[in-house]
């Protein structure tokens, strides 16, 4: 049966959960050259993954109006998420650098505090990658030319959108009086978080979602998982030789691979159900070269994060199932250009067009929800 994307996302009938027939499905693939190495890597993709969800755990703890003066300083510190550089020597309050502890913390199925396996502080997650550079209109250009739904003459770009929304946040902090808000049940709520604006916009949630989108999504839709951006760009990539002598995949593999680390799901994915994945969980799994669990959790193979997660949170009590559909469009596609059976490329090419379509259904959803 066929469904509209409002008929889909109306249908809160049922809890989707992520099948348990095909939770063998790990996303990790032997290397063509060599079958003891995993040809699957994307660390700059979980990076970028980590600076979005430390950037919004950073917005979300700064109190209206307690940085007085300090406008520029918590500008600066929010920027040092975006334009991030390892060896950064900014002194602005809350700025980061490759020698920071970042925040996020890792928990099991029962919720049991866990190490990371890579370590605590950024340079143990990877080193020269930000997220500035990847930002739509940046690293690809805008699909019309310019940002599309905005009024103002001023933000012509993602970059010059999220400069608005970042300086609203952080003249927040420096100037803003705590909001004394009367609901029409006459019940007065005090806000005192600064990315709350006056007009009851969170700019927190608004910025992490701009980042979704004109980073994730678009590195997935207009870069990796492209067709018509020329010879060796995203699906046109070659995949008989090494991408380089000390790698152990192809350039099509890693295209494939780099698109899956901007879905942001877990290599175990499927062995999730949905709430466990809203709930930011996850499972200690044996992975490659391993004969038992190793009692820590890796962020590069089993945390989810970003679109991976909007995908759990719209199945929850709804009659979709994007968590299954969309990894197991990626899972199909990695085997086929892995294994290149013949007129393999027409499949994955189409399966491509399956897995944007979903990730752009996850976001038309989130944003009625």
């Amino acid at each position: 049966m066929k469904f509209n994307l409002l008929t889909v996302i109306l249908l809160f009938t049922t809890v989707s959960l992520s099948s348990s027939a095909d939770a063998n499905k790990i996303y990790n693939f032997p290397s063509q050259f060599d079958d003891q190495l995993n040809s699957v890597n994307y660390t700059g993709q979980v990076f970028r993954q980590l600076l979005i969800e430390e950037l919004k755990k950073t917005m979300t703890g700064i109190q209206r109006g307690s940085y007085q003066n300090s406008q520029d300083e918590i500008s600066e510190s929010l920027w040092s998420y975006i334009d991030y550089n390892h060896e950064n020597d900014s002194f602005a309050i809350l700025a980061v650098n490759g020698e920071v502890e970042f925040e996020l913390i890792a928990r099991d199925l029962s919720g049991k505090k866990m190490s990371w396996t890579e370590g605590y502080v950024f340079n143990d997650i990877a080193t020269g990658k930000q997220l500035l550079d990847k930002l739509a209109g940046n690293d690809n250009p805008l699909y019309h030319g310019k940002l599309l739904g905005w009024k103002s003459e001023n933000i012509q770009t993602p970059q010059e959108l999220l400069n608005y929304l970042i300086e609203k946040l952080a003249k927040n902090s420096a100037q803003a009086d705590v909001l004394n808000i009367v609901h029409p049940s006459g019940v007065t709520e005090l806000v005192s978080a600064a990315k709350v604006t006056d007009e009851g916009q969170d700019l927190a949630e608004l910025i992490q979602k701009l980042l979704h989108g004109a980073i994730s999504f678009s590195q997935i839709a207009r870069d990796y998982l492209s067709t018509d951006l020329g010879t060796n760009k995203g699906l046109n990539a070659e995949n008989f030789k090494k991408a380089s002598d000390n790698k152990f995949y192809t350039h099509l593999e890693h295209h494939w691979d780099e698109a899956f680390g901007y879905f942001g799901a877990s290599r175990n994915y499927l062995n999730y159900n949905d709430l466990q994945i809203k709930e930011g969980l996850s499972i200690d799994t044996v992975n490659w070269g391993q004969s038992k669990p190793d009692g820590s959790i890796s962020m590069n193979t089993e945390k989810n994060f970003g679109l991976s997660v909007l995908a759990a949170k719209r199945d929850l009590g709804a009659d979709t199932d994007f968590t299954s559909d969309i990894y197991n469009d990626f899972y199909k596609g990695r085997k086929l250009i892995t294994e290149k059976p013949e007129g393999y490329l027409v499949e994955v090419i189409k399966l491509s067009q399956n897995i944007i379509l979903n990730i752009e259904k996850v976001i038309a959803a989130s944003v009625i929800h």
